[in-house]
């Protein structure tokens, strides 16, 4: 069966949890606003009184909750369950103890309640001198009671003795015993030599943290090995040392302990250099004796060359050439750096020759490495000058011996041959120089002779010859070319020049190559 809606205003109601305001309003339900309880608070800070809202409770600490903790704003405008309350805990209740008195902030017990315990003269207390009733309702501490004074026992007085034995007897001690200290032959006692257990359960003189002992002032008796040296482990900055620890005695008849300074035992790796090891014995009684001994690491081992160039051939135009090079690598076992000479510096000025370059190692030991370099500067422009020289000679040589110029052609010819000759001086192929000028020279004319001569001469004098050879093939050659010269010879001594000026020129540039 369908409902049938209103057909006028006043027909009309309100949604659930709304009321009707006046004759054609609705207005929202609300609950009377409700208040934090004392020593409690809401949840969310603030309890919102709309219908539905829902307010939460909770106590602050050291109070129980009564009622609801929850309650809510309910169509009817009324909130549901117990009004809320927040009441004080209490803790049970605490005795005073026998031989004592109590003395309480509150006589409730209820919490943050504060008691404080005492005793009578005579009597100790044992347990919590003050006890607070806690949050939870329960007592902080632990129980209070009142025990006759009695003092603690005594330690054993080591290398003395304690009476009577029940001064150190594990026991308690009654007040108003007196104990005496008595120390064996050969000490002495240092603190109190009696003390008393007074009424207050302390012992008599006062207890300011010394102790009565009987001390022994001798030191033990401790003796060190000899110094030890030893080389380093092969390329290594160290070596395994190994020697025998000191025995230490003492009068006491107890053996002392030993502490090496550094706390290094046997074996230890030790590096280059001297160490200093130390041993301190120590006796019971704190007495201290001390022996020191060194140990040697050695280094004897030398530098090692990682690096070292090789001969190196220079080729300049100049009698003193700049000359650079990639120095030596030197590295040692000790891992120190190095202390370095050398007979030259890189890109120093050397002369024509054979220099010997010299770098030598230094480790902090002073031993010592070299690594060897052999440096030859040869002179450039003697080589590139032969060619020129020999044309020139040979142009000269046809010149004049078109006018039969034979005397100034010798001349001339011996002139370069001299100056050429005069900056290598060796002597292995002087002489075949000799024998081939002389045999040249029976065939060919005193041009072609001189031009050849000249140029095997200098050619082989580059790299062996000798002035006074030289000189000496040069005399001997124009003595035999004199004898046989003649006009057919001189233009024979023309091609034969040119043709060998040309092709040993061409020999010389491929073997410098």
């Amino acid at each position: 069966m369908n409902e049938v809606g209103a057909i006028s205003v006043e027909q009309c109601q309100c949604k659930k949890g709304f009321r009707k305001l006046g004759e054609n309003r609705c207005a929202s339900l609300v609950c009377e606003k409700l208040s934090a309880p004392t020593s409690g608070y809401f949840v969310n800070d603030k309890c919102n009184n709309n219908f539905n809202a829902a307010c939460g409770t909770r106590c602050q600490p050291g109070y129980d909750l009564q009622g609801d903790s929850v309650r809510i704003c309910q169509e009817d405008g009324k909130w549901s369950g117990n009004v809320t309350q927040c009441v004080m805990k209490t803790c049970p209740f605490l005795p005073t103890p026998k031989n004592g008195n109590r003395i309480c902030s509150r006589g409730d017990f209820s919490y943050s309640t504060v008691c404080r315990f005492t005793c009578d003269k005579g009597y100790k207390l044992i347990g919590s001198r003050k006890r607070t009733c806690l949050a939870i309702a329960y007592w902080s501490g632990i129980t209070t009671r009142c025990r006759e004074i009695t003092c603690q026992h005594l330690k054993e007085l080591t290398f003395g003795t304690v009476s009577p034995e029940v001064c150190t007897g594990g026991g308690e001690v009654p007040f108003g015993t007196t104990c005496k200290m008595t120390c064996n032959n050969g000490y002495t006692l240092d603190g109190p030599h009696t003390k008393q257990c007074t009424p207050d359960g302390i012992w008599s003189p006062v207890d300011k943290g010394e102790v009565s002992r009987c001390i022994d002032t001798r030191p033990p008796l401790i003796l060190c090995p000899a110094k030890i040296e030893v080389e380093t482990d092969k390329d290594m900055n160290s070596a395994n040392v190994t020697w025998i620890p000191p025995f230490a005695i003492d009068n006491s008849g107890l053996v002392p302990t030993l502490t090496a300074i550094p706390a290094v035992k046997p074996p230890t790796r030790f590096s280059i250099g001297v160490s200093e090891v130390t041993y301190i014995a120590e006796d019971a009684n704190k007495n201290k004796q001390e022996c020191k001994f060194n140990i040697v690491v050695k280094d004897t081992q030398p530098p090692r060359v990682d690096r070292c160039p090789r001969q190196l051939t220079v080729v300049s135009e100049e009698l003193l050439t700049n000359v650079t090079w990639t120095e030596p690598l030197f590295s040692d076992n000790s891992n120190q750096p190095l202390r370095i000479t050398k007979t030259h510096e890189p890109n120093s000025l050397f002369r024509q020759g054979v220099t010997n370059v010299t770098y030598t190692a230094f480790d902090q030991s002073d031993n010592a490495t070299s690594c060897l370099s052999i440096y030859l500067s040869i002179y450039l422009s003697i080589y590139l000058s032969i060619s020129v020289c020999l044309n020139l000679s040979i142009y000269l040589s046809i010149y004049l011996s078109l006018f039969k110029s034979i005397y100034l052609s010798i001349y001339l010819s011996i002139y370069l041959s001299i100056y050429l000759s005069i900056y290598l001086f060796q002597s292995l192929f002087v002489y075949l120089s000799i024998y081939l000028s002389i045999y040249l020279s029976i065939y060919l004319s005193i041009s072609v002779f001189f031009n050849l001569f000249i140029y095997l001469s200098i050619y082989l004098s580059i790299y062996l010859s000798i002035s006074v050879c030289l000189n000496l093939s040069i005399y001997l050659s124009i003595y035999l070319s004199i004898s046989l010269a003649s006009c057919l010879f001189i233009y024979l001594s023309i091609y034969l020049s040119i043709y060998l000026s040309i092709y040993l020129s061409l020999f010389k540039f491929i073997y410098l190559s």
